[in-house]
């Protein structure tokens, strides 16, 4: 079917919705048809039934289109031989349910509570048979010590009443336990049954859908009443879904396997039921023409007490109040964690810019994806203007940002593509509140974890691994559970990942290679009109596992915000840093060391492993040194 071929059919039942048609008669054939296919967005999902009937006159009604459905998003194709002329989208009142519905749904109800009930009648009496057996024990004992201090003790006896009590005890622990189970069992069924019961009473108010369907068969294609095949395609709200991982490592082996699944959310009111599932971050709303950029302009004004053209530096620049703020301080929000908790390394703070900069591409996303929702044909001006109004905040704070800041701003962490997951095997997708998990894909990856240590923030080192992207598919940004040697370690937000792009797990801490930072000395004199501080410090890893641990060692000396006025240098290191260019190139200038090293087995003790550095800042005499709130 050609694209210009759908989008004159979304036409015709855009005006047909909007100036009505002649009710059907009475001999209009009716049909349901088989939802066949369903490719699920991130917030809807398309939906394509195949129907197939007699044809009795160039029209049909699909019947049971869910409530959730979009009118104005629902078009139809013929089958060989098939023209469809047009579609008209009708509501139809949805029948509520009858009194003796409900009343069986009530008689489930009250079963479920009486079979609690019952379940919680015999674990009761399970407990009160466990405690007699252990008063029948204390019993048993107490008349033993005394017939031990008489000497007539029968010991036979006595070790008989001790091995039948046991044996009952574990009977009625049994009995506790399965009944506590089935108890937990009942009270899920009874949780559903009474939230059916709810929905199903509340459907007296809700409506459904119909879609009749104008079509003609070309001549020589057959009979006039000759069988004849739509596929019916429309769009339902009320679905979406997300990734999520779980990633298993075995310790003396190089493979992660990464199982990719989806959790999806399908409330649309129908069941699909065998269907050929496709997931898409794809955003089908999104209109074909691109927008339109407009000029920034730009103006100057005197400078005030309170700054330029009446800011105040004072305030939130970036719109946000006390408890933002408070938020980004303690870096809430931020992404990246590491299995066993968040890496110390990576517990940098949120800038407000950064904060503020991809709040902003959210929002202008946000307006692609809602634009031609309710019509399709409508112009783009709003969405354009809304474009452009974004963009200008973004390009207003690029102006007023600290240079060092903009410039780090490179949103690495950006979503990738649009993406296309075709599932293989047909699935079955009931409608209802909660998750349902599939699996998309297993993968498997090969890497060298590394134990990354920094003493300036944790006395434990944190296992990580670089893994890269060899598939043919990208990885969205998801929550994972790590799993080594089939152990829960922790979870992690897994970064969104191009195919050929390299990815970080964070495997959790490790408290057998211990860490240790001292300040050896700290010398401090005036030289002329400077004043120059000398700090030495000793970096010390210990190895308690009984093999040779390649370790990341980092730590960071001061970067000067003035470097015209505070001038740092580093001294003597007693093993170099790394040579990896990436360090080299992002890292290493704003002052952070970092070792690659191999740490000996057993290295403790005397013997634990040390790297020796120093450092020097200079100033002038007049000025101190104070350490800006990393939180901006």
């Amino acid at each position: 079917m050609h694209r210009s071929f759908l989008w004159s059919i979304l036409l015709l039942v855009s005006f047909i919705s909007r100036n009505g048609i002649a009710e059907p008669n009475e001999q209009t054939p009716r049909a349901v048809g088989e939802i066949v296919s369903v490719i699920l967005y991130r917030d809807n999902a398309m939906v394509t039934r195949e129907v197939t009937f007699d044809d009795v006159g160039g029209e049909v009604i699909v019947e049971g289109l869910p409530q959730t459905v979009r009118p104005s998003g629902v078009f139809a194709e013929g089958g060989e031989g098939v023209s469809v002329r047009g579609v008209q989208v009708v509501p139809t009142p949805a029948e509520g349910p009858s009194a003796e519905e409900l009343e069986t749904m009530d008689d489930e109800i009250r079963q479920r509570n009486r079979a609690i009930s019952e379940a919680e009648r015999r674990v009761e009496v399970a407990r009160q048979q466990l405690a007699a057996i252990d008063a029948m024990v204390d019993f048993g004992q107490a008349a033993g010590d005394a017939d031990l201090k008489r000497g007539v003790l029968d010991a036979d006896a006595l070790i008989e009443l001790v091995d039948a009590a046991g044996e009952r005890r574990a009977e009625y622990e049994m009995r506790i336990l399965e009944g506590t189970g089935e108890i937990a069992a009942l009270r899920r069924e009874l949780e559903r049954a009474e939230e059916d019961r709810k929905n199903r009473a509340s459907q007296t108010s809700r409506q459904t859908y119909q879609a009749r369907v104008f079509y003609d068969v070309r001549d020589g294609d057959g009979d006039n009443e000759a069988a004849v095949t739509l596929r019916l395609r429309y769009t339902v709200e009320g679905c979406r879904w997300a990734p999520q991982y779980s990633i298993t490592h075995a310790s003396e082996s190089d493979e992660f396997v990464i199982r990719y699944g989806a959790v999806i959310e399908q409330s649309s009111g129908e069941d699909w039921d065998d269907v050929a599932l496709t997931l898409s971050t794809a955003s089908p709303n999104v209109s074909a023409a691109g927008p339109t950029l407009t000029a920034l302009k730009v103006r100057a004004g005197r400078q005030t007490e309170t700054g330029q053209d009446g800011f105040d530096p004072a305030q939130d620049p970036f719109g946000g109040n006390a408890a933002n703020r408070e938020r980004n301080r303690m870096g809430v929000g931020m992404s990246g964690g590491f299995g066993g908790g968040m890496m110390p390394s990576q517990m940098s703070k949120v800038s407000p810019f950064r904060s503020k900069m991809r709040s902003l591409r959210l929002n202008q996303i946000a307006i692609e994806q809602r634009a031609g929702v309710e019509d399709p044909f409508s112009d783009n001006l709003q969405r354009d203007v809304g474009l452009n109004r974004f963009a200008g905040e973004i390009q207003q704070l690029e102006l007023t940002a600290a240079a060092d800041e903009a410039a780090a701003d490179r949103d690495g962490d950006a979503e990738v593509a649009s993406q296309t997951y075709a599932i293989e095997t047909p699935l079955t997708i009931a409608s209802r509140r909660d998750g349902q998990v599939i699996e998309i894909r297993r993968l498997t990856f090969k890497g060298q974890p590394v134990h990354v240590a920094v003493p300036l923030l944790s006395s434990f080192t944190y296992r990580r691994v670089e893994l890269t992207n060899t598939t043919d598919m990208a990885l969205l940004r998801g929550p994972a559970t790590v799993y080594i040697d089939d152990r829960f370690v922790g979870g992690m937000e897994l970064s969104p990942t191009a195919a050929g792009q390299t990815f970080v797990v964070g495997l959790g801490a490790d408290d057998r290679i211990r860490l240790r930072r001292d300040l050896l000395s700290r010398d401090d004199k005036i030289s002329g009109a400077n004043r120059q501080m000398t700090l030495r410090y000793r970096l010390t890893v210990a190895n308690y596992r009984d093999r040779d641990i390649p370790v990341r060692l980092l730590d960071r000396i001061p970067r000067a915000v003035d470097e015209q006025r505070v001038k740092v240098s580093l001294g003597d290191i007693s093993r170099p840093l790394s040579d990896d260019a990436l360090y080299e190139k992002h890292r290493r200038p704003e002052g952070i060391l970092r070792w690659d090293l191999s740490v000996p087995a057993s290295a403790k003790g005397e013997d634990a492993f040390e790297v020796l550095y120093g450092y020097q800042i200079e100033l002038p005499e007049n000025l101190q040194l104070s350490v800006p709130d990393p939180a901006g």
